[in-house]
């Protein structure tokens, strides 16, 4: 951001580049210099000066620019940043944007392991309780169909590609 003013320091425009800028008299100045000179038709002098942007606050989130202003002999204008919101909490069921296989999957990869081998974590977590079901009905509990549907896929599955035997 750059800044064109005249001798007593006073704004007269605010630029974002230099390659064109428009004088006060109406009159364009072309590929102009940071602390040139730039003189009007009738001869008057403004000087061009970069704004200082110090930033004021801490943390990631950009609450916007404060007005320009000549401090100490520049010009500057404030960056102000503060602290992250808040996380939203959860939806809940009845929300509109409740999505419970999302919720799950999140807490699933939270609660069971964020490392490159989730899919490995829930392919083991799988067979654990395909092993656990089988003894269960093993013993003579009896399952719901919802259960044996899915025992039944999961079996078709471990059948269709089987653990190598130097990986068991």
């Amino acid at each position: 951001m750059y800044i064109i003013e005249d001798e007593a320091h006073n704004k007269v425009s605010e630029h974002k580049n230099l390659s064109t800028v428009k004088r006060p008299d109406g009159g364009w100045s072309t590929n102009v210099k940071l602390g040139e000179q730039i003189y009007d038709e009738s001869g008057k002098v403004y000087f061009i000066q970069q704004v200082l942007e110090p930033v004021v606050g801490t943390g990631p989130r950009n609450l916007g620019w404060g007005s320009i202003e000549y401090v100490d002999g520049s010009w500057q204008r404030e960056k102000r940043i503060g602290p992250a919101l808040p996380l939203a909490p959860d939806p809940t069921p009845g929300d509109e944007n409740y999505y419970h296989r999302d919720l799950r999957k999140r807490e699933y990869i939270k609660q069971l392991g964020e490392d490159n081998n989730f899919e490995n974590t829930v392919g083991d977590i799988l067979d654990l309780m395909f092993k656990e079901f089988a003894s269960l009905k093993a013993s003579g509990t009896e399952l719901t169909s919802g259960m044996e549907v899915a025992l039944t896929k999961i079996s078709d599955i471990k059948k269709a590609f089987p653990i190598p035997e130097e990986d068991e």
